[in-house]
C-alpha cells in the first residue's frame, strides 16, 4: 500500500550556518546528522513550546538540508523557520514543486530495488538513501513500517505508475480513517492547533540532551513534571456525525456541562458505520475512563493514554 502526499511542503535550508541555525531552531539533534546520510524528525516550536511545523529533516551536506512537512501554509512555515534569524548566514526556500512525496508501506528490500533501480539496500533508522535524485528513508506508516520517498517531479509519474501496478493506493477519507486508527495525527490538521509535543507523544522529534533551542524550556518543564497539560487522542462515535469537528467535549455525567476538551478532526468510516477523529482532552486520568460526549454525541477513546 502507498500514499501520495500532495499537500507536502519541502523547504531547503542552505548556507554556511544552516546547521547551527537549525540546531538552535528545531527540537531535535540536527548538527550531528551525517551529511549525505542522516535524517531525523524535528519540530519548530514557538517560545511557548507550541508546534509551528513538524518536519522530516535530511542532511544533504554540511550546508544544505531538506525539511519535509506534510502540509500547511508554505509562507507561514518559511516565516516561522526564519523568525529567529539575526545575522546567521542561512536561507530558506520552498522547493515543494521539485518533488513528489510518497509513503510506501510494508515494502521489502526487493520491492524497493524494483521501483528504484540502482538501490542496493534498504535504509536503516536514522539514515536515508539517495539514488537518481530520489531520497528514501524509513518512517512510520498506518500499518507499521514504511519508507518515505522524495521523488523528482520528472520521475514521479513513472514511479507512481510502477507502485500502482503492484500495490494499492490509499486515498481520501480512507486515508484519514487509517491515520486515526493508527493514531497518526497530521500537521497541521491536528498538530497545528496550539499543540505541545508532549501532548501528542512526539518524543521521537525531541532531543533531551542537546543545547538550547526555541521552546526548550517548556519541553524540559513538562518532561520534569512527567505530565502534559492535555492529551491528543483518537476517538470513535457511532454513526455518521457530520457536526463533530470543533465541538466541545464534556463528561456525560457532569450536570454543569463543563468543557474538558475539543474535537480537532473527524471522518466517517462506512465500513464500520463510525465517525473517527482526534480530540484534545484535559490530562486528567479520571477522564480517560469517563463517558464523554460532544454535542450530545457519545465518544469513546481508541487509544489508552500513557499516564504516570
Amino acid at each position: 500500500m502507498f500514499i501520495q502526499i500532495p499537500s507536502a511542503i519541502c523547504i531547503e535550508a542552505s548556507g554556511p550556518q544552516a546547521a547551527r541555525y537549525l540546531q538552535n531552531r528545531l527540537s531535535n539533534e540536527v548538527k550531528s546528522l551525517t551529511p549525505g546520510a542522516g535524517c531525523c524528525n524535528a519540530a519548530a516550536l514557538s517560545v511557548q513550546g507550541k508546534i509551528e511545523g513538524l518536519f522530516f529533516v535530511l542532511a544533504l551536506s554540511p550546508e544544505r538540508y531538506l525539511l519535509l512537512c506534510e502540509g500547511g501554509d508554505p509562507q507561514l512555515i518559511l516565516t516561522s523557520l526564519a523568525r529567529f534569524k539575526v545575522a546567521e548566514r542561512v536561507e530558506f526556500s520552498d522547493v515543494s514543486a521539485q518533488y513528489a512525496v510518497l509513503c510506501w508501506e510494508n515494502c521489502s528490500p526487493s520491492d524497493l530495488q524494483l521501483a528504484f533501480p540502482g538501490l542496493s539496500s534498504a535504509p536503516t533508522p536514522g539514515t536515508y538513501l539517495s539514488v537518481d535524485g530520489c531520497f528514501i528513508a524509513p518512517t512510520r506508516g498506518t500499518t507499521g513500517s514504511a519508507v518515505l520517498c522524495l521523488i523528482p517531479q520528472t520521475q514521479a509519474a513513472t514511479v507512481t505508475a510502477s507502485l500502482r501496478s503492484r500495490t494499492q493506493e490509499l486515498l481520501g477519507d480512507a486515508l484519514q480513517v487509517a491515520l486515526v486508527r493508527a493514531n497518526l495525527p497530521a500537521f497541521p490538521a491536528e498538530l497545528g492547533s496550539g499543540i505541545l509535543l508532549a501532548e501528542a507523544e512526539l518524543s521521537h522529534a525531541v532531543s533531551f540532551t542537546k543545547g538550547c533551542y526555541v521552546g526548550q524550556e517548556v519541553v524540559a518543564k513538562i518532561d520534569a513534571i512527567g505530565r502534559a497539560p492535555r492529551r491528543l487522542l483518537p476517538f470513535a462515535a457511532d454513526g455518521q456525525q457530520l457536526a463533530l469537528k470543533a465541538a466541545s467535549i464534556t463528561k456525560a455525567e457532569d450536570p454543569s456541562g463543563r468543557t474538558v476538551g475539543e474535537v480537532l478532526s473527524s471522518v466517517f468510516d462506512p465500513t464500520t458505520n463510525e465517525t473517527l477523529g482526534f480530540l484534545i482532552l484535559r490530562n486528567d486520568p479520571s477522564l480517560f475512563s469517563s463517558k464523554l460526549c460532544a454535542g450530545g454525541i457519545k465518544l469513546r477513546l481508541l487509544s489508552a493514554p500513557h499516564t504516570p
